[in-house]
């Protein structure tokens, strides 16, 4: 089934760091959005990032490796996360194409990256990374 014909997606992927990330709009309004995530990331950020928004995710299939500060973790299909627009962490697909259904709330900053070893510190907005990024490479 091509959900591209159903719903309306966003492609969000890093490519030049090999990355697929298509966002399907399944539900939106000014207080929640659902979207289904299809995810395939088989290389880290170079830093971790946060979100314009909080969420809660429910992996759906194969699930990701989650890095958080400077520890991975393997989050499973059928786990269910709640995460603040401020957390920030990096994901890697390591066992295929991951599926995620995501509920947030209302926008409430713009998202970016920063230090994984160091979450507290102030977030380069995305835009801005990923400029200087593709510069580097």
């Amino acid at each position: 089934m091509n959900l591209r014909k159903y719903f309306e997606h966003k492609e969000i992927g890093w490519t030049e760091i090999g990355e697929q990330f298509t966002r399907y709009q399944i539900f939106k309004s000014r207080w929640i959005n659902v979207y289904l995530h299809e995810l395939w990331a088989p290389a880290w950020h170079p830093e971790c990032h946060d979100h314009p928004w909080g969420f809660l995710a429910i992996l759906l299939w194969r699930g990701y490796l989650e890095r958080i500060g400077t520890k991975d973790y393997r989050r499973w299909p059928g786990s269910i996360l709640v995460r603040s627009a401020t957390f920030a962490h990096n994901v890697i697909t390591p066992y295929g194409k991951s599926w995620s259904l995501i509920l947030t709330g209302p926008r409430s900053r713009q998202w970016g990256f920063k230090p994984c070893d160091r979450p507290t510190s102030t977030t380069t907005p995305w835009h801005e990374y990923r400029d200087a990024q593709k510069e580097q490479m």
